[in-house]
């Protein structure tokens, strides 16, 4: 799969965007979950927010270590990738990344399975932790496949 496929013509905005947002760690992702585009200090977080990770490869099968998830942020991902399927057609590289969860994550299996459709859950998520962070999207205007998310750290 190829990560930097995703709106080539709206990367230098993105960019100039993530880096206005200075210290606050932000990034951009995909319809498929791949991070295409992420400012310094979401990419000091971890290397889920870097450019091209995908977010639910990381939440599901992510080395130990990376990130400790709970079960919301990982029902919120593969949330996401079900309104993405609802929003989109269905391609190739979407079939790919959900064979690959699919095969490789029990726990993605069983939660893809259990998904009715669309996701009631759209505001931000919070991940416990050493440092809990908030996640809040953003879908970018004119580009029906990038979404800017924002992290905040609550204490």
């Amino acid at each position: 799969m190829d990560p930097d496929a995703a709106s080539h013509d709206h990367r230098p905005q993105v960019d100039e965007l993530l880096a206005a947002l200075g210290p606050v760690p932000a990034f951009a992702r995909d319809r498929h979950l791949f991070v295409v585009a992420a400012n310094r200090a979401a990419r000091a977080l971890s290397p889920s927010f870097r450019p091209g990770a995908n977010l639910a490869i990381s939440a599901f099968l992510g080395r130990p270590g990376d990130c400790a998830l709970t079960d919301e942020v990982r029902s919120e991902v593969v949330a996401l990738l079900c309104d993405s399927l609802a929003q989109h057609e269905h391609d190739a590289r979407f079939c790919a990344l959900v064979g690959e969860l699919e095969a490789k994550s029990a726990a993605f299996a069983t939660l893809w399975a259990a998904q009715r459709g669309p996701a009631a859950h759209h505001g931000p998520i919070t991940e416990p932790g050493s440092q809990s962070l908030q996640f809040q999207e953003v879908r970018v205007v004119n580009d029906y496949d990038l979404t800017v998310v924002v992290l905040s750290s609550r204490g």
